[in-house]
Order: C-alpha cells, then structure tokens, then sequence
C-alpha cells in the first residue's frame, strides 16, 4: 500500500472516465469533488452506516470541504482513495482524504470535509446513531 494510504483503514477505488478530462486533457477540478462523494458516501455504506441512519431518520450531509491538489491526473488511470474520520462530536464529524493513482502511488490530491448528521424532519443537525458511532471509532481508533 502506498506510504500516502497507511494511516487509512478505508480504501475506496475510484476509476478516472474519459468524460472526466476538460479541454487541457486532464481531469477537471470539479471532478474531485464527486470522487470524494463517490468515496465519502462508500465509506458509509461500508458501515452499514446510510441503513442504520435511515432507520433512526437521519442522514449525512456535506456542511464544508476543502481539497488541495498535488499533481495532474489523466485517462486512464484507477485510483485509491483513502478516508479517515479525524474527529467526532455529537453530530459532526470531519474526515480526511488521500487520493493515490494506483499505478505509482503519487499523491494526487487532499482533501477534508466535515459532514453534519441532520433530521430527514426538520433538517436540523442531530446526534449520530449510537450503533453508526461505535462502528466509526471501531474502524478508526485511535484517529477518532
């Protein structure tokens, strides 16, 4: 595993499509941020985590994100996309983001997000499900 993945206990593939490249033939800015959904929202459904809000009607959703973009990345290419949650509190959290080309395990880019748990009624922030929450710290400790 790439030295840039180590510290990640999720790893999510992301495959680059050639209608991710613009016209200076590489992939478009834009285009990491839907990768980073890709993942974010696989990281959670690897806990079972979007059954388990639905069932106590809630969900995640993206209150900030940040990505800093290391090198270039063109078609085609297969990437690995770590997650980490980095912090938690009663109903955020913040997770951190290595996106690694497969082939020579460069570094493409970083990224942090914090996602808030919100009410599917009302659309306030609420606490994460206690099940979801312990399966958090159970795949991330000692991170979170």
């Amino acid at each position: 595993m790439s030295s840039s993945l180590q510290d990640f206990r999720y790893i999510h593939p992301q495959s680059v499509a050639w209608g991710d490249m613009d016209a200076l033939e590489h992939v478009n800015n834009t285009v990491y941020f839907r990768y980073l959904e890709n993942a974010r929202l696989a990281y959670f459904f690897s806990l079972d985590g979007m059954s388990i809000m639905r069932r106590h009607g809630c969900g995640p959703v993206l209150a900030d994100i940040r990505c800093r973009f290391r090198a270039p990345l063109h078609y085609p290419a297969q990437l690995k996309i770590g997650v980490r949650v980095e912090e938690m509190s009663e109903n955020r959290l913040r997770q951190i983001y290595h996106i690694v080309r497969d082939s020579d395990g460069r570094l493409i880019a970083e990224a942090e997000a914090t996602v808030v748990c919100v009410g599917l009624e009302g659309g306030r922030p609420c606490p994460w499900p206690e099940d979801l929450r312990s399966a958090m710290q159970d795949r991330e400790n000692p991170f979170c």
